[in-house]
């Protein structure tokens, strides 16, 4: 394997939807408010859409990602227990 290779996950979401996502796998209620970047005041531009493309990996190793709901409930699964104590 020679090049350069992008390991990312194969999944996109924007900011306000990976929230949202999270929020959901540990069943929290609650309003989630999104703001235009020109609130923030970065002194740097910042691109609305980032994200990498794994193709090239995942067509040279046959490796997987896994993705981010499934990550979201494993951590729920492991905060679950602490919740008990």
């Amino acid at each position: 394997m020679k090049g350069v290779y992008n390991l990312a996950n194969t999944e996109y979401f924007s900011h306000v939807e990976l929230v949202k996502q999270f929020a959901l796998s540990l069943n929290m209620k609650g309003e989630i408010v999104s703001k235009p970047q020109s609130d923030f005041g970065f002194l740097d531009p910042r691109p609305l859409k980032s994200y990498l493309d794994s193709t090239k990996f995942i067509k040279a190793t046959d490796v997987r990602f896994t993705s981010m709901r499934e990550i979201f409930q494993q951590f729920a699964t492991k905060l679950d227990p602490l919740s008990k104590s």
